[in-house]
Formats: C-alpha cells, sequence, structure tokens
C-alpha cells in the first residue's frame, strides 16, 4: 500500500477521503535527483503546509521508502487545487558548493570528504547525508584529486 507524507504528516492514504491526492507520477532514474508530482486539493489537512524548497516528501511502499525529496514548485490551479512537482532528495547537494581543494586517499575517504563538506555548509538537517558502506574501490587503492572552482556538490559525483 502506498503512503505519502510531507514533514513527516500523513498527505495520502488510499482508505482516507481527506488524504487524498490525484494525477501522481513518480521518476526514478539512477544517479539521478528524481521527481515525483502530485495535484492536491484544499480539503487534504496538508493543503496549507505546502512550502516551495522547504517541505520535504516521502513516498513509501508499506514500510519501504521509494522516494524522499522537496517540494519544488507548487502551482495553484483553476480550482484552487495545487500541482506539486518534487524533486528527490539528491538535489540537496545543488543547494552546496566545494571549496577549492587537494585531495589524496582512497575512494571511500574522498566521498566521506565531499559529504562531509556538503554537511558542514547545509543549515538544514534533514538535508544532510550520511556516508554508509562505500564498495567502490581503485584498483590502485588510492586517488588524487583536486578542484580550484567553487563547483556545486552535485556535480562531483560525475568528475574523475
Amino acid at each position: 500500500m502506498y503512503t505519502v507524507y510531507l514533514d513527516g504528516e500523513l498527505l495520502y492514504h488510499p482508505n482516507i477521503k481527506e488524504r487524498s491526492v490525484e494525477k501522481t507520477k513518480l521518476e526514478l532514474e539512477v544517479n539521478k535527483t528524481g521527481a515525483f508530482k502530485f495535484q492536491v486539493r484544499n480539503i487534504n489537512p496538508c493543503y496549507p503546509y505546502i512550502y516551495k524548497m522547504k517541505s520535504i516528501v516521502k513516498v513509501m511502499d508499506d514500510n519501504h521508502r521509494l522516494f524522499r525529496g522537496r517540494v519544488l514548485n507548487a502551482k495553484r490551479g483553476f480550482f484552487n487545487e495545487l500541482q506539486v512537482t518534487c524533486e528527490g532528495e539528491l538535489a540537496f547537494l545543488l543547494d552546496t558548493r566545494q571549496r577549492p581543494y587537494d585531495f589524496q586517499g582512497d575512494v571511500d575517504e574522498y566521498f566521506a570528504f565531499v559529504v562531509e563538506n556538503h554537511n558542514a555548509k547545509c543549515k538544514d538537517e534533514n538535508k544532510k547525508f550520511k556516508v554508509g558502506r562505500v564498495t567502490v574501490t581503485d584498483p590502485n587503492g588510492y586517488i588524487t584529486r583536486s578542484d580550484s572552482t567553487y563547483m556545486n556538490t552535485y556535480k562531483y559525483k560525475l568528475r574523475k
């Protein structure tokens, strides 16, 4: 059973009329931010609490999280409904910039370095990341990276 939460509050439940959303579309892609779009009427108790760039939306399939992200846009329609577009949590990395650096070490250390820099600059606790198990390795067991620009953290995932 699918459910949707807005800042921890139940936004959608299939068996509760007041907690309904319409025209849902979930787009999930590997190494992309992903998107979730939906429409909500003003009878939904969460309707007045949908804030652009602030509200966190989670889409759940029973106890399995399918999507987590923030509200990117909320446009009011002709019948006062909100047409909401959310971007996935990888987009949080667009909000921070990495300072120029020189790095030498292993792949997991580099990944932790980038995530820690993001978290240090991120003011909102629910937009921070935790480093889990890193399984990527380098054949040499050692990498050297440097950058002299102030690139956003999201672009670092694609750099070599």
